[in-house]
């Protein structure tokens, strides 16, 4: 069975590496071709990492691989159920990460597309205009240049592009719903951690308690899309599919800025731009940044993703409820992971954040600070009022006679309340003296990677 479904499931890769084996060998000889070229594909790369991975490697030991592997099994079926068309493939595991790419096409295949849609567009142009006005299409013919832009036609030949250039992912057909579908599998699979019996196993493990709370799984993605060189690499005694690109890296560099902004998940500007915009509605931008390795400022977001509160298994449906699942403009709305996923997001929150946002980006960071600290102090408040609070913090609702008398510092483990961004940007501002540098414009490099 596990010969079948790496069969099946490896097509992307078997067919990267076929590519590059010489198929003019002697006979019962496969050989690796190591001057065969790479192709230049786009698609959406996306990483997930297991958090606090060398801390459990050491309390697991050998026993690290079993649930590397229960992680495995949740990831793959979020990314192979919701990737569309089965464009989505886990690359490769490096350890405590896993690479996953969303394939678009090749290079020649996006350039196609974007060809025949324009090309439709073209033709929708010409038959209204014929429809509706002869006066222009007699006028048209009279001053005709010899242009076929001049009569309404489009030519591949007139209008191509450059070999070489990157092409603006956003003008490709159908690119909002494939985009979406890959952030849902990312979430799929964040909920699905939470509520699989073998990863959920993991909690009651006493290697992994800190002695005051069960342990929970916490995992991290990052996402990006562009352009990679897709090949082959290796020799006669080994071959790996592999993808080469910055935004390969971009997307790992998301995934590392995870644990420095306290979220589960960052998306770069440009995976951003590519989501329909009812998705775009439901990310928060938290940061303006040059991230290390690039030159180019972006805005850093986030599908705020918490377990904290939240019953996964109470969500969970059946193996046909699952399979009639399917993906619609409205799923962002209606999903009841996607939505319990991001309940601590309040109206409340969301604005007084964002006006602490603008305050920091516009250098203003004495108000900034005051913004973001009422914001900590919503999303701590939140889970106070609904009951989410563990252990001796109990006794103190039997104190006071209202929520907002609660004092916050007495409540235990506070940290895990407070929201990452807003601590971050406190943090950061302070590590400053509260004064932006004298060449602040609004963005900031990150260091680490």
């Amino acid at each position: 069975t596990l010969y079948c479904r790496l069969e099946l499931r490896g097509v992307a890769g078997a067919d990267i590496i076929s590519t590059s084996l010489d198929l003019d060998a002697p006979k019962k000889a496969i050989l690796f071709d190591p001057l065969t070229s790479g192709k230049c594909v786009y698609a959406i790369f996306a990483f997930a990492a297991i958090a606090d991975f060398k801390q459990l490697s050491r309390k697991l030991g050998q026993d690290i691989m079993i649930l590397i592997n229960n992680v495995a099994n949740v990831l793959h079926e979020g990314i192979y159920r919701w990737g569309f068309g089965e464009s989505g493939q886990v690359n490769r595991n490096l350890g405590s990460s896993f690479l996953m790419v969303f394939r678009i096409g090749s290079q020649d295949d996006v350039q196609q597309r974007l060809l025949e849609a324009t090309d439709v567009i073209f033709k929708c142009s010409k038959s209204y205009s014929s429809n509706n006005s002869r006066c222009r299409r007699l006028q048209s013919s009279s001053t005709s240049t010899g242009s076929d832009t001049a009569t309404g036609e489009y030519s591949a030949s007139s209008s191509s592009m450059k070999k070489n250039s990157e092409i603006n992912l956003a003008s490709l057909p159908g690119i909002s719903m494939f985009t979406d579908r890959s952030l849902i599998g990312m979430l799929k699979t964040f909920s699905g951690l939470h509520r699989d019996k073998d990863v959920m196993k993991w909690t009651n493990d006493t290697r992994l308690s800190d002695g005051r709370r069960p342990y929970s799984l916490e995992i991290m993605f990052g996402l990006d899309a562009g352009w990679a060189i897709e090949g082959a690499v290796g020799s006669d005694n080994k071959i790996d599919a592999t993808y080469l690109s910055p935004h390969v890296n971009m997307a790992s560099r998301m995934m590392s800025a995870c644990e420095q902004y306290g979220v589960t998940l960052l998306v770069s500007e440009a995976y951003a731009m590519l989501l329909s915009d009812t998705a775009q509605s439901k990310l928060r931008h938290i940061d303006t940044v040059i991230v290390k390795g690039s030159t180019l400022e972006q805005r850093l977001f986030t599908y705020d993703a918490r377990n904290l509160g939240v019953n996964f298994f109470l969500l969970e449906r059946s193996g046909d409820q699952v399979e009639h699942e399917y993906y619609a403009p409205g799923i962002w709305d209606s999903d009841l992971d996607l939505l319990a996923c991001r309940q601590h997001i309040t109206p409340e929150f969301e604005v007084k954040f964002q006006l602490g946002l603008h305050q920091y980006l516009d250098g203003n960071w004495s108000a900034a600070v005051q913004l973001l600290e009422e914001a900590n102090e919503l999303m701590m408040r939140f889970y106070i009022q609904e009951g989410y609070v563990e252990g001796s913090t109990q006794e103190l609702y039997d104190r006071v006679a209202n929520v907002e008398e609660i004092d916050l510092s007495q409540i235990l483990d506070v940290q895990q309340y407070m929201d990452g961004p807003c601590q971050c940007l406190i943090a950061y501002m302070e590590s400053c003296g509260g004064v932006p540098p004298d060449d602040w414009a609004g963005f900031r490099s990150l260091t680490q990677k």
